[in-house]
C-alpha cells in the first residue's frame, strides 16, 4: 500500500469511526478492513477508468505518428 493510499485509508477510517460512534454503534477491526476494501476498490476502479482512456490516447498518438511518417534523425530533429 502506497503512502498516499494509506493517507487515505487512515482519513476515511477516522471520520467512518466518529460515525459510528456518533450514532451510538461500536467499531471493530472488520470495520477497518472494510474501510481499507472501501479505499482500495475506489483506487482500482478510478485506475482502470484512466487507463482505459489512456489506451485511447495511445491509439491515437500511433495513428497520427504513422500519419506523419519517420521523424528526421541529426540536427533537424530539434528544429
Amino acid at each position: 500500500m502506497s503512502e498516499a493510499q494509506r493517507r487515505a485509508v487512515d482519513l476515511a477510517r477516522f471520520y467512518f469511526r466518529r460515525i459510528a460512534e456518533q450514532a451510538g454503534m461500536t467499531w471493530d477491526g472488520d470495520n477497518d478492513v472494510e474501510i481499507e476494501l472501501m479505499v482500495s476498490f475506489t483506487i482500482d476502479a478510478a485506475t482502470a477508468q484512466v487507463r482505459g482512456q489512456l489506451d485511447g490516447v495511445l491509439e491515437r498518438i500511433q495513428a497520427l505518428e504513422q500519419l506523419a511518417g519517420p521523424r528526421p534523425e541529426g540536427p533537424e530533429a530539434n528544429r
